[in-house]
């Protein structure tokens, strides 16, 4: 059974590479610095990331990655935007069942890593609104290299790119 903060990360790598279609080799996002799964899993050989449970390697290899790269390192737009696709379908495949994604009805201004952790954080205390209203309370950053802020149970945090959160 994957845990709830496993599949909002799983939700918000899915999100990602399909923003990775849109994207041109120049301005997509392909490191593991912009993977949601990553960030949670990555400091422990990927112990507990379903896609090494799937695979049983680390640092997705034998995934739809490998192809990804091989692109990239050839900067070849088709072969590319062919690995992105077949990436979200391998991703899509480890949901769990009747899993909807991406998450509906919600615009956020960051990276879908942030936007993951604001709902964990949201989660953990609602502050007295509604998730729309919390993820609206977001704001960027200037000069912090993308990290986004919002203030939760009394504190400001500081929402890294990645995911990772900070006061």
């Amino acid at each position: 059974m994957m845990d709830d903060r496993t599949l909002r990360a799983l939700k918000a790598s899915i999100t990602h590479w399909e923003e990775n279609l849109e994207c041109t080799l120049d301005t997509a996002r392909v490191g593991a610095d912009s993977c949601a799964l990553c960030a949670l899993f990555m400091s422990f050989r990927c112990d507990g990331c379903p896609v090494k449970q799937h695979t049983g390697w680390h640092g997705c290899i034998k995934t739809p990655f490998d192809a990804v790269v091989i692109a990239c390192s050839y900067d070849d737009e088709q072969a590319f935007r062919k690995a992105c696709a077949e990436e979200v379908a391998f991703l899509k495949s480890l949901l769990p069942e009747n899993t909807a994604v991406p998450d509906e009805g919600t615009e956020f201004i960051g990276t879908p890593e942030q936007l993951a952790t604001v709902k964990c954080r949201w989660e953990q205390h609602h502050n007295d609104m509604t998730l729309q209203e919390f993820i609206d309370s977001v704001q960027p950053t200037i000069g912090c290299g993308g990290a986004v802020t919002v203030k939760w149970a009394g504190m400001w945090l500081c929402i890294e790119k990645s995911g990772y959160c900070h006061t």
